[in-house]
């Protein structure tokens, strides 16, 4: 199968021409734009018909596949310009019902159950995120830019929803910079499986490289064989920025050794800590295991990069590919932090939902291995375990850290192919 490769592939295979004109961006490479707008949309039963009509117009007319990201990022690196606008769109469960498919045969059961049926441990939340039908994402570098197009697109259906709702989410600016970190103050996405050529790695410990099926799998309703799609999480996680940063001093003067990067498992500079408790070590970034810390003397057991990409052979059939992108302003000043109304829109894409998402998340709220960031339980503090002298083991001692994040929101939807999205103006009746 096409999607088994060996080795990173290069972006200009024409093996890969038609799967890369089929298939949407930001799964294989992020859009990469500062700002992005994430509309969900909820249309009327009777107006099956001009759903249909929308899409189709949408998909033919304003739909980022990835040659095209390719050629405006071709452009960019060239002009050092960015207007285009980038936009996908993503559809639910709910809305394949809605269009007439047949569910069971054709998708996993974790996507056609839906996310407030998974065991994740997810707080209850607004019921604005309860039977939605698509998800479209549209981001640009210019904020007044998407503001206009989601405009257009909201008023263009106005008559046929019976709700919509927008995400904003934004790069943060900091000392005045565009940034790459979230709101804790770390860059998201640094381990990223790699599929492309271009950005593959020297390795001597740990290979990022993934094969397209990490990521992929074929549309179910197109018999196109070059025709893919991908599964994506969303969930909205806001941040308790003020009481993160004052564990992390707690954390500091009690370990004497940077708060944040025992419980991330970097520092700010994506220093990994599991190599060194210097900030300012020159080492690889991505390039290591934790074979020589099983203790976790070093990089506590909890600390999210561990727990999430454990980093070993049995866990790269598990990996995500992660697209998040931050909400809410960054307080530049050092007090007060927010204590609510900022955070992450977590995405990811992965080929199983059951098996890549779940099953990190379903890990992250385990006794054993619970995430010291995204762990979900019914406790609002929990202990966890570090080492007062950096890798003695006969040091650990414990520490309780209370609920840095919470959950607001989310669903499962899948990205269709460029095939299926056409196939709907075929199919009006």
């Amino acid at each position: 199968m096409i999607t088994n490769n060996t080795t990173p592939i290069k972006i200009n295979d024409p093996m890969y021409f038609n799967l890369f004109s089929n298939l949407q961006g930001n799964i294989l490479k992020p859009h990469g734009r500062t700002f992005s707008n994430h509309i969900f949309i909820t249309f009327k039963n009777d107006k099956v018909e001009e759903a249909k009509a929308f899409i189709a117009s949408l998909a033919e007319n304003k739909i980022t596949y990835f040659h095209k990201q390719i050629e405006q990022h071709e452009e960019f690196n060239k002009n050092n310009i960015d207007k285009k606008t980038f936009c996908n769109i993503y559809f639910t469960a709910l809305f394949y019902k809605y269009l007439g498919e047949n569910m069971k045969q054709h998708f996993e059961a974790s996507f056609t159950n839906q996310m407030k049926e998974a065991d994740l441990n997810d707080s209850p939340v607004d019921a604005s995120w309860n039977n939605i039908h698509i998800m479209i994402l549209v981001a640009n570098a210019d904020e007044k830019i998407i503001e206009e197009e989601t405009k257009v697109i909201l008023d263009t259906i106005s008559d046929l929803i019976i709700k919509s709702f927008v995400e904003k989410g934004n790069k943060l600016k900091i000392n005045r910079e565009i940034s790459d970190k979230e709101h804790f103050g770390y860059k998201d996405g640094i381990s990223n499986p790699i599929f492309l050529d271009e950005n593959k790695r020297d390795i001597n410990y740990f290979d990022d490289f993934a094969p397209l099926a990490l990521a992929l799998v074929q549309d179910p309703f197109v018999t196109n064989p070059d025709a893919y799609g991908s599964y994506l999480v969303f969930r909205k996680l806001e941040q308790n920025v003020n009481l993160f940063k004052k564990i992390e001093d707690e954390i500091e003067k009690k370990f004497e050794i940077d708060g944040g990067a025992l419980l991330i498992g970097r520092f700010e500079n994506g220093v990994p800590v599991v190599l060194s408790n210097d900030v300012e070590s020159n080492t690889e970034m991505n390039d290591f295991d934790f074979t020589n810390d099983i203790t976790g003397s070093k990089c506590p057991m909890h600390a999210h990069i561990r727990v999430t990409n454990p980093r070993d052979d049995s866990s790269k059939s598990h990996r995500i590919i992660r697209r998040a992108i931050p909400y809410g302003d960054y307080i530049d000043k050092p007090e007060p932090k927010p204590t609510k109304g900022v955070g992450l829109l977590f995405m990811c894409f992965q080929s199983s939902i059951a098996n890549q998402f779940e099953f990190i998340q379903k890990n992250a709220n385990s006794i054993n291995q619970f995430d010291s960031i995204i762990g979900q339980n019914n406790s609002d503090i929990n202990t966890f375990s570090f080492a007062k002298i950096y890798g003695d083991p006969t040091s650990l001692c414990n520490y309780d850290i209370p609920k840095l994040v919470t959950f607001k929101g989310g669903e499962y939807f899948f990205a269709p192919s460029k095939p299926y999205l056409n196939g709907l103006k075929n199919s009006l009746v």
